[in-house]
């Protein structure tokens, strides 16, 4: 009996590949299967139909895991999700809606918690209802994001338990002539109502993703992409600026029964308490620093730790129904899998900026170029954040501003000066460390000159609160009269009056050697003097006053969109941490013998 059932199907096989042989050859033809992968073992690649590629095993599952959202889900695209696996030797993770939703919401959940707004948030709805003490009832808060696929929501309490999440359809990609309907966010948020208002117990709602897009396009509330999200709290109230009625554009509307007043923040990239940009995403944070992120009509590689997007590709709908479009799109994950640094390139280099944009486009690499007036404004704005952050700037501002003055009284300004090559430059900011208002500039490197600018515009009821001398007339100061500057690394506060308690010990009068000519500078309309403005020479410096957490910071003019940069000067390659101007890795360069390849060469070697 059995001779006979092996018979039967070993005839039975020779039926079924004289059938499929000849599709598989036409799809060789075409390049949809793939060869035997070397690594691999023989029995497993017999087994399996599998994908034309150059990705090898080691390869495969070397490069930033596949996550599949949206329409990778529904039943009709499997046989795309089983190439795809194929395609990557099973690096790939099919996330399901709840996994989506939990994640993000996890992650902006955490976000707000170690930054105190959750607990804030907590304390005034107890304030506001302290018959709810010690009952059943306790504050919840709302997580609302959507994609092209899929709309999700989810409920969770302070401690971060997540009680129930909500599903919808998605604002998949339109055609002329069409527009979105709400009727997706209107029903979610009926059943959070419907599910939770008792008590009033929905106090906050965050939303993200396509929400963001969503509310732009209605001209409902959001925060400016990559601020702070501090920006959109009121601390007199403990809440969020924007209430349920701004978003009823979108879906959101109050019932004549709801009891729940929340607030609410949108936001697409965020900022907490430093220049770390941050997206809501549901990658987990254990399975590598990238992964990416694949969903119904784009992918981006996010560096799992912020959500920041480091690549952000679109592909078209034809990639579910078309092998040659799928290909494409498999090939271009596998290139495009490694993350380098912009490049800022400086001194002799900037001559040959064109060739390098060239040069770095097989790195998916931004060739950055700066011009002495954004140098001078990103290094007066890094410095001036630390000092905003660590409680200078607004000790300053409240002592001005609490100050008597009988007529209208000026915004306070903040002055920064540095001198690069021969020239001498100025900034001016106001308290609110993104508010940058002019720039000066002398030959010479007249000191005197650019101050006799600054004077002449804001020298103004006493707006002028410090200038803060970087770069080379930190030197030139430190040369002249050593005791005069910041010590080189020590904390803030160790320049700090605190008799008075809003000025630097320094005063004008101690840097006349260096250019700042008390007796022959004029004021504001060339009239009388009345800024007294305390002085800071300062060059590597600690923040963490009032934390005892002491961090290192290197004022630095480099662009702070991502964490890392490389800068290229003309004998000189460094990697640097653009949040605390930290040199990560330096080298030396031979700038006679090394072209622009070999440039690349060097960086190609270090992907992050």
């Amino acid at each position: 009996m059995r001779g006979n059932f092996t018979a039967h199907f070993q005839q039975l096989t020779i039926m079924w590949n004289a059938i499929t042989t000849p599709f598989t050859l036409a799809a060789r033809a075409i390049g949809l299967t793939r060869p035997e992968d070397p690594e691999s073992s023989g029995s497993e690649s017999d087994s399996e139909v599998q994908m034309s590629q150059t990705v090898t095993r080691s390869q495969a599952t070397s490069l930033p895991r596949l996550f599949l959202t949206g329409k990778w889900r529904k039943s009709e695209h499997e046989d795309r999700v089983r190439m795809i696996k194929d395609y990557f030797y099973e690096n790939v993770t099919l996330v399901t809606a709840q996994d989506e939703a939990h994640g993000q919401a996890n992650f902006a959940h955490k976000q707000l918690v170690d930054f105190g707004y959750i607990d804030a948030l907590w304390n005034e709805f107890y304030r506001k209802k302290p018959d709810l003490v010690d009952t059943e009832y306790e504050p919840l808060f709302v997580y609302f994001g959507a994609g092209r696929g899929s709309a999700q929501a989810s409920v969770l309490t302070a401690d971060g338990k997540i009680l129930n999440s909500y599903y919808g359809d998605g604002f998949p990609r339109l055609k002329e002539g069409e527009s979105h309907t709400y009727d997706n966010i209107a029903k979610i948020w009926g059943e959070i109502i419907s599910d939770y208002d008792e008590g009033g117990c929905i106090v906050s709602v965050m939303m993200f993703d396509a929400m963001y897009y969503q509310a732009k396009e209605k001209h409902c509330a959001t925060l400016k992409d990559n601020d702070y999200i501090y920006k959109e709290w009121d601390t007199d109230y403990d809440s969020w600026y924007n209430n349920e009625e701004t978003y009823t554009a979108i879906g959101f509307g109050r019932n004549d029964n709801q009891v729940s007043q929340p607030t609410f923040l949108c936001v697409r990239n965020f900022k907490t308490d430093n220049d770390v940009s941050k997206k809501v995403h549901f990658l987990p944070t254990d399975q590598g620093d990238y992964a990416w992120d694949i969903g119904s009509g784009k992918m981006a590689l996010v560096h799992t730790e912020t959500g920041a997007q480091m690549k952000n590709i679109e592909f078209p709908d034809e990639v579910f129904t078309d092998h040659t479009e799928f290909l494409k799109m498999a090939e271009t994950i596998s290139r495009r899998s490694k993350v380098y640094a912009p490049i800022v390139i400086d001194g002799a280099w900037q001559e040959k900026s064109d060739a390098f944009v060239e040069e770095a486009k097989e790195l998916d690499q931004k060739v950055i170029t700066l011009t002495a007036e954004e140098k001078c404004r990103n290094l007066a704005v890094f410095v001036h954040k630390q000092l905003y952050r660590d409680g200078f700037i607004p000790r300053m501002e409240d002592d001005f501003t609490n100050t008597p003055c009988t007529k209208r009284q000026p915004d306070p300004v903040y002055v920064y000066m540095m001198t690069f090559g021969d020239k001498a430059y100025g900034v001016t900011l106001l308290a609110e460390d993104d508010k940058y208002t002019r720039f000066y500039e002398a030959e010479h490197n007249n000191v005197t000159s650019v101050w006799e600018q600054v004077l002449l515009d804001h020298d103004f009821r006493n707006a002028i609160q410090h200038v803060v001398l970087l770069g080379q007339l930190y030197d030139m100061a430190n040369q002249s009269t050593p005791s005069l500057v910041h010590l080189n690394g020590a904390p803030l506060v160790d320049s700090w009056d605190n008799d008075t308690d809003c000025n630097w010990i320094r005063s004008e009068e101690d840097f006349k050697s260096i250019g700042f000519d008390v007796e022959g500078l004029k004021g504001y309309k060339g009239g009388d003097r009345s800024s007294m403005p305390s002085f800071l020479a300062l060059q590597r410096f600690k923040t963490g006053t009032h934390t005892g957490d002491f961090v290192n910071h290197y004022p630095h003019f480099l662009p702070t969109e991502r964490n890392m940069v490389w800068h290229l000067e003309t004998d000189m390659l460094t990697f640097v941490d653009t949040v605390t101007g930290e040199v990560l890795w330096a080298s030396q360069l031979d700038s006679s013998t090394l072209d622009i390849s070999d440039i690349i060469d060097i960086i190609r070697d270090r992907p992050l």
